[in-house]
């Protein structure tokens, strides 16, 4: 490539970069702000780690629901690996705060969870940590800022938002059409 064609790819470049550096600049700020905000409010809530919270919330929502949870069940809403769940409920079961079971007259290679009452309790004490640090965090806004937060995140986090999984597969996606290389 010679001089004159590197200068073109870079001022097209710069161009490119312009058109999309408002909305990358916002998406940016909001990615670092809510990382920040994030790491403030802790890694741990009460008894729980913040993965064994979304793994015992995840428990009691499919439970309500009536829904029968299996390991692999965990592992696929909440993204982790097969071995990284077992190992995450290995802890938890240990705590006491789930049970493992196989069910009669089903494919006995199927291991089935419940959430224990010690993992309700623990829940609810770690969901009583969590939302008084949040509401310490968001102390500086005025009542009107904290119920407009609340509706963007509402909105963001709907059932007929998409979900976190086809997002990143989204944006994987986009990189790859791009020439970008792929995150997965």
């Amino acid at each position: 490539m010679n001089d004159e064609s590197r200068e073109q790819s870079r001022e097209q470049s710069r161009e490119q970069r312009s058109a999309t550096s408002a909305t990358d600049t916002t998406d940016e700020l909001i990615a670092r702000s809510f990382d920040r905000w994030s790491a403030s409010l802790g890694r741990e809530f009460g008894p729980l780690s913040r993965p064994q919270r979304r793994t015992l919330h995840t428990l009691a929502d499919r439970e309500a629901a009536e829904q029968v949870t299996r390991v692999g069940d965990i592992a696929a809403i909440l993204r982790f690996t097969t071995a990284g769940a077992t190992r995450l409920l290995d802890t938890l079961e240990a705590l006491g705060y789930v049970t493992r079971y196989r069910a009669p007259n089903v494919d006995q290679r199927q291991v089935y969870l419940t959430l224990t009452l010690m993992g309700r309790a623990a829940l609810e004490q770690a969901d009583r940590a969590f939302t008084a640090r949040v509401a310490a965090s968001l102390r500086p806004l005025s009542e009107a800022e904290r119920q407009t937060l609340a509706a963007l995140l509402a909105r963001l986090t709907s059932s007929e938002a998409p979900n976190t999984r086809s997002i990143a597969d989204e944006v994987s996606a986009e990189g790859a059409s791009d020439g970008a290389p792929s995150e997965r």
